[in-house]
């Protein structure tokens, strides 16, 4: 852990939060920006209530920027959509005050969940699949982080 405790209010809204719009995603295929502030305000003053250490904010920020790096790079492509890049940051700064290797890994199984669910769409439903929501795969990348988090920081 990078330092203080882990912020379990922050885990708890931003876990409700991506699967609430886990949902709204899949039947929409978009995120609206007004989710995505009060996710990230609700998200602020979980910090405040957790008490985050000067660290864990420092290591919060480094983890969510870059990933929204990371993010908006992939929207300037077309692979995900603006509301994705605008929301890959929120979990990743909370994963962040715990240990920003664990917000990367976090991505990473986000975006094997992605690939997988492209590939059994192009199987099961054909080639003709374009778009795919992620923030469900967000969601998984982000619950994974939960409860592999401790056994991952141990490797």
């Amino acid at each position: 852990m990078v330092g203080g405790e882990a912020p379990i209010a922050a885990f708890l809204i931003v876990l409700t939060g991506l699967a609430y719009l886990a949902f709204v995603d899949a039947k929409r295929l978009e995120v609206d920006g007004w989710s995505t502030a009060a996710l990230a305000a609700a998200t602020l003053i979980a910090f405040r209530v957790d008490g985050l250490t000067g660290w864990q904010w420092i290591w919060a920020a480094a983890a969510g920027a870059l990933v929204f790096v990371f993010y908006l790079e992939l929207g300037v492509e077309g692979r995900v959509g603006g509301g994705d890049v605008k929301l890959a940051a929120i979990p990743a700064a909370v994963i962040g005050t715990v240990s920003p290797m664990l917000a990367v890994w976090a991505v990473l199984v986000a975006f094997g969940v992605q690939s997988f669910l492209r590939l059994l769409a192009r199987i099961f439903v054909g080639p003709s699949v374009t778009e795919l929501p992620h923030v469900p795969a967000m969601f998984a990348g982000f619950a994974a982080a939960i409860v592999f988090g401790q056994a991952m920081l141990l490797i």
